[in-house]
């Protein structure tokens, strides 16, 4: 209805201005106004009056985000965005629909909620304005987030106050290093505070990684994932492995990749990519064997398929849909009964073979460094917004990315199942031959 009223801009000019028009919700005149160029701070005024005594919507969100970059309207809204008794609720509808809301000017009410938040006595608060401040990378609030440290006795607090900090990490390198210090810190919050004091001081980590990883040597892999997943750890990761601290078969092929689009003409680097490609091809001409066996197999040992059912309703349905079950970001599988053995088979042990081009997998980078994977799932002005297995998403701003791209033609589909014994594929197979 609102696109086809902004044909007529004329009749909507001269229907706002009758009587009829002021019996229309608040939120319904700021939009017609707006859209007609005419929202100045004082018609909005009038209009607020009205909206301030009710809860935020979605709807009134996206109004207040698109105009907040007039100082004035900044000021009417701040009571509202200030109040206490609003806070929670505000900060849960903006982190809903913040890849519809987000704008650079709107953190500056939302920085007004996220101090309410951080005066409460409540932890969850706290964490929600952090949940807050991160997503919509309110960075002038970083110095707010860093006081929380001192009083922060819960690992839920400390570790959403160290990631809300890696979006601004230059500055808070020592708030890290104390946090990754305290032994009595659980091993993953310690392993993200190393992270983020990677990403402040880049090579000068390198003592404190070494150190880590001789305290803790049964978490190497754990180590790798966690540098390798923002550009300064995967540029540290080169340096151990030119100074023997790590192998390059202590590499994952999926860290490997990034490593070599970020520096592909360093040395270590290529000898990185030249002995993962060994791997890699070694892994593949197994699957392919395996795909083999598994036919001759599944021809003389049929699967159980309520057993199949039950496994593939938790693994497959956490990203596919059949029906109307299932998160629903990768493709439907309805009719996969139809499909040939081999050609079902290579798409379960062999993903980057059968993927399809909308489901590729896609890759952000921000100017803190941070490196996420998943689904595109929406890209547009505001930003990227990535899924994930199981459904969650990621909301990057468009302002804040560094790089964005497609990843080769590796599959979104994770490679889960290459290790299931031949029986329990056997059992996902016969379920899969019913869904026709």
């Amino acid at each position: 209805a609102r696109r086809a009223l902004e044909q007529y801009p004329d009749e909507l000019r001269s229907y706002i201005t009758t009587p009829e028009a002021k019996k229309q919700p608040a939120e319904k005149l700021i939009w017609a106004q707006q859209s007609l160029g005419k929202q100045t701070a004082d018609s909005f005024a009038k209009q607020w009056k009205s909206l301030k005594d009710k809860p935020l919507t979605k709807e009134t969100l996206i109004l207040v985000s698109g105009l907040s970059k007039d100082q004035k309207i900044q000021n009417i809204v701040k009571p509202y965005f200030a109040n206490p008794a609003n806070a929670k609720d505000i900060a849960e509808v903006a982190l809903e629909h913040i890849a519809v809301a987000y704008t650079p000017p709107f953190g500056y009410p939302l920085s007004e909620t996220a101090l309410q938040l951080f005066k409460s006595t409540e932890e969850s608060d706290k964490i929600l304005g952090l949940k807050l401040v991160a997503a919509y990378r309110i960075t002038h609030l970083s110095p707010q987030c860093a006081a929380l440290v001192g009083a922060a006795k819960s690992s839920a607090l400390k570790t959403e106050i160290v990631t809300t900090l890696s979006y601004l990490p230059k500055g808070f390198a020592t708030q890290f290093k104390s946090i990754l210090d305290d032994k009595d810190n659980s091993s993953s919050l310690r392993l993200l505070a190393l992270s983020a004091y990677t990403q402040a001081t880049e090579d000068l980590a390198t003592p404190a990684i070494k150190q880590f990883l001789t305290e803790n040597s049964g978490q190497k892999m754990i180590l790798v994932q966690t540098l390798g997943s923002t550009t300064q750890g995967c540029k540290v990761l080169l340096k151990l492995i030119a100074d023997k601290t790590l192998s390059t078969k202590d590499i994952p092929a999926k860290i490997t990749e990034r490593i070599t689009h970020l520096y592909k003409n360093d040395p270590v680097a290529k000898e990185l990519q030249k002995s993962t490609n060994a791997a890699t091809k070694k892994m593949l001409t197994a699957a392919t064997a395996r795909i083999t066996k598994l036919e001759k197999y599944i021809a003389e040992n049929p699967g159980n398929k309520t057993t199949g059912k039950a496994i593939f309703n938790a693994m497959c349905l956490s990203c596919h849909v059949v029906g109307q079950d299932g998160v629903g970001i990768g493709p439907a599988l309805d009719g996969s009964g139809n499909r040939d053995l081999n050609h079902l088979l290579t798409a379960i042990l062999r993903p980057d073979d059968a993927a399809e081009n909308a489901y590729i997998l896609f890759r952000t980078i921000d100017a803190a460094g941070h490196i996420t994977e998943g689904l595109k799932l929406k890209q547009d002005d505001h930003g990227t917004t990535l899924a994930f297995q199981g459904g969650n998403t990621h909301f990057s701003p468009s302002r804040t990315l560094a790089q964005q791209h497609f990843v080769g033609s590796s599959s979104f589909m994770p490679n889960a199942f290459s290790k299931l014994p031949e029986s329990t594929i056997a059992d996902i197979v016969e379920h899969i031959k019913t869904l026709k």
